[in-house]
């Protein structure tokens, strides 16, 4: 699998599901079959007289995979996770090692050490001077 970095990318066509039984495709099938078993089951345990909490739990336990499983939610819940769960070390170039850069003086002026070239400051010093006399 490629790296996505986070981007939304389009899924290749040949990789799209194609109909397996009466111009339906298996994802259809199972959730056809999923919603016809669990209404089978309630009408079941009605008739029994099962106690209606139980029967509201048990249909939420069949019915919630199916439909993130039919309506494709699983790929995109299986990628987020992916994501958030991989180590994600990136490593950038720069000049600095990673000691240097964590330094509290950092970024202030270090002794002996000038922003000022001071051979052209030289330079115009004698230019100066030699202007003048």
């Amino acid at each position: 699998m490629a790296q996505k970095l986070g981007s939304e990318f389009l899924r290749p066509f040949d990789q799209e599901e194609r109909p397996i039984f009466l111009g339906r495709t298996k994802r259809q099938l199972i959730v056809t079959t999923g919603l016809g078993v669990s209404i089978a089951l309630s009408i079941g345990l009605y008739l029994i007289h099962f106690p209606m909490i139980i029967t509201y739990i048990l249909l939420g336990v069949i019915l919630a995979p199916i439909l993130l499983y039919g309506s494709k939610k699983d790929l995109e819940l299986k990628e987020r996770y992916r994501f958030l769960f991989t180590i994600q070390k990136r490593s950038y170039q720069t000049d600095y090692h990673y000691k240097e850069v964590n330094k509290r003086d950092a970024f202030q002026s270090q002794f002996g050490v000038t922003e000022v070239d001071q051979t052209r400051q030289s330079e115009k010093k004698t230019s100066e001077t030699q202007s003048q006399a």
